[in-house]
Formats: structure tokens, C-alpha cells, sequence
């Protein structure tokens, strides 16, 4: 039976509302604008959910996040200041940060209006006991589907990486390393930019551990 977080993880608010109503949402917009109402009642419930177990959601103000992270076992390994768009006049500071596990999870992510979670994606390797039983716990991961994937660290980390360890194993040390995307929104604003390298630059700032974790043989 599921769980009420895990239904709410879940929840198809169209797909709700098309069996309330008995309509297609492709042929009448009814379906579509009870979804939403539907949608911000879900997220409400699930948001209050999720933070009474000190987990992580698409609304998280920074300085929670990263007491999520630290209850957790995340470690605070690489911090930049994210330099201001010429063309904006703003009065905080953004910042791009990089947390270690030492499972081997590597979390990348920014901030936005100086103190909420932009965005980013916990990269690692992973083995499942069983890939059938695990693709049915609809955690929503993306990578090449071998033991290296990534998840989005903006909602429910610590729920789904629980999961994950109740039917797999992290690898401490990588076997295979997995697309990287360890920008922040600024660094994209420049023409021309070069992904590999910066990327390739910020490992080389992380601490030796980390690097030697992420780099296979």
C-alpha cells in the first residue's frame, strides 16, 4: 500500500481530473483547469509532508536545504559566488555550491533571489538488485541507465535516496562516470561557453577524495 508522501510523489492531476469528470482533456479545457487546483491542493499537502520529515522541496529557502543536506550526510565541498548579470540591478548574492556524500554522491546545485534552490541534479552510481522491481518504484531518475544515473535535488532527496538504498547499493567509488552539468545559470549566459571545460575546471577544485571517488580507473 502506498504511503500518503509516496501517493502524493505520484499524483497525475490531469489523469485525476479526467476520471472525476469523466472528460478528455485533449477535446474540453474543464479537465485541464481542475487539474490545477487540483495540482497547487497536492503540492500543498505534499510540500508539509515532506518538511515535517526535514526533507527537501520545489520551494526550499536555502539555508533549510541545506540543513536537509546535512541531516543526510552531504558535505559542503566546492561554494563560488555567482557573478551578477551586467544588465540586472539586484541587491543579494547568488552562489553555485557542490556537496559531497560519501556514498559517492556528488550534488551540484545554484541559488536564485540569494536564498532559495534554483536547481540541479545529484550524480552517481547505482545498482539495483533488481532493475524490474526498481522501475516500479517510479523514482524519477535520468542517465544511461546502466549503474550511472542522476536525480534532480530539488524535491523529496531524502525519500528517494532512502529508496534507493532500501533496493540497491551506491558505488562509493564510481565504475562509470555519468554526464556532468556542473554549471551554474550565469555560466550559460556567455557566448560561446565551453561545458566540458568549465566542468572539468570545478572537479579540479573539488578535495583529491572526491575526485578520485568520481574518476574510474
Amino acid at each position: 500500500m502506498k504511503s500518503e508522501l509516496e501517493g502524493r510523489l505520484q499524483f497525475d492531476a490531469i489523469q485525476a481530473a479526467e476520471d472525476l469528470t469523466g472528460l478528455d482533456s485533449h477535446k474540453t479545457d474543464l479537465p485541464v483547469w481542475l487539474a490545477i487546483g487540483m495540482m497547487q491542493a497536492n503540492g500543498k499537502r505534499k510540500s508539509e509532508l515532506l518538511t515535517a520529515q526535514l526533507d527537501s522541496t520545489f520551494s526550499s529557502k536555502l539555508d533549510y536545504y541545506e540543513r536537509v543536506l546535512a541531516a543526510e550526510g552531504f558535505s559542503k565541498v566546492f561554494e563560488m559566488e555567482i557573478p551578477n548579470d551586467p544588465t540586472h540591478e539586484k541587491d543579494y548574492q547568488d552562489k553555485y555550491f557542490i556537496y559531497w556524500h560519501p556514498d559517492g554522491l556528488l550534488l551540484s546545485f545554484d541559488s536564485y533571489f540569494g536564498d532559495s534552490v534554483n536547481g540541479g541534479h545529484i550524480y552517481f552510481n547505482f545498482k539495483p538488485n533488481d532493475w524490474k522491481q526498481f522501475c516500479t518504484l517510479n523514482i524519477p531518475l535520468s542517465g544511461g541507465g546502466g549503474v550511472y544515473e542522476s536525480l534532480d535535488c530539488r524535491e523529496a532527496i531524502r525519500y528517494y535516496l532512502g529508496k534507493m538504498r532500501e533496493t540497491g547499493t551506491f558505488l562509493p567509488v564510481w565504475e562509470n562516470r555519468p554526464f556532468l552539468w556542473l554549471l551554474h545559470y550565469m555560466d550559460t549566459k556567455e557566448e560561446g561557453y565551453d561545458y566540458k571545460a568549465i566542468t572539468a575546471s570545478r572537479i579540479a577544485q573539488l578535495p583529491e577524495h572526491v575526485r578520485n571517488s568520481i574518476t574510474p580507473a
